[in-house]
């Protein structure tokens, strides 16, 4: 095959403008030696290809878009920059990022409970200055990527992250707590804040993580 993949960084983002989210199947990895053990790789294919349908529809249904499959994962971009709606502040683009995490996350539970098989993801945003770029193939099709610190402290905090809980940014905005709390107790969510201490990061990042009702009220028992 002679086609090569080329990116090419075209602007540097400032600011809260851009959106990072990483939503990780959990124990991808234990899944699949077990599905090689007994012969079922089938059912790891089915479900990678649900999720990765599911996700990019609800995803892309939130004005998102995807920057790139992670194998049991993907990142995906928000912001105005994307999706060219501009009356839209930043902070409800967060809102976005965190719905559709909450989406897919309900519909993975779903799944692995029809299947008999334990399915949760993990979620982790930030936002900051990015580089941002378009990868091609051959020039024929692009598709857009940013690279920078907040892209690796969103993959860390996804790392932190437990089953269906999402770590995002701490915003200190009584609207934007009032809003993230009306979309997440339907689902069961409460938000709380707290103070991570991420890899590369020379001081402790303040944070949401918004986790299940039940595992809040047990984290301290």
């Amino acid at each position: 095959m002679n086609n090569k993949k080329k990116f090419e960084i075209v602007d540097f983002i400032h600011g809260d403008n851009v959106i990072i989210s990483f939503v990780d199947l959990c124990g991808f990895t234990k899944m699949v030696d077990k599905a090689i053990n007994n012969q079922s790789e089938d059912k790891v294919i089915k479900i990678l290809n649900k999720f990765y349908a599911h996700a990019s529809d609800v995803i892309y249904s939130y004005d998102g878009v995807i920057d790139k499959f992670l194998g049991d994962g993907i990142m995906a971009l928000y912001g105005a920059i994307f999706s060219n709606k501009y009356n839209i502040d930043n902070k409800q683009y967060l809102i976005k990022a965190i719905s559709s995490s909450l989406k897919i996350a309900t519909y993975i539970t779903v799944l692995g409970r029809n299947l008999k098989i334990p399915l949760r993801v993990s979620t982790g945003i930030w936002m900051g200055d990015v580089f941002m770029g378009f990868s091609s193939l051959d020039d024929k099709s692009k598709e857009v990527s940013v690279i920078g610190d907040p892209v690796n402290v969103a993959a860390r905090l996804q790392k932190e992250a437990r089953e269906n809980e999402i770590i995002l940014p701490f915003i200190p905005d009584v609207v934007f707590k009032s809003d993230l709390n009306k979309l997440i107790v339907p689902y069961g969510m409460v938000v709380y804040y707290d103070k991570l201490n991420v890899k590369g990061k020379g001081k402790t990042l303040n944070v949401f993580r918004i986790v299940d009702e039940d595992i809040y009220w047990q984290k301290d028992g």
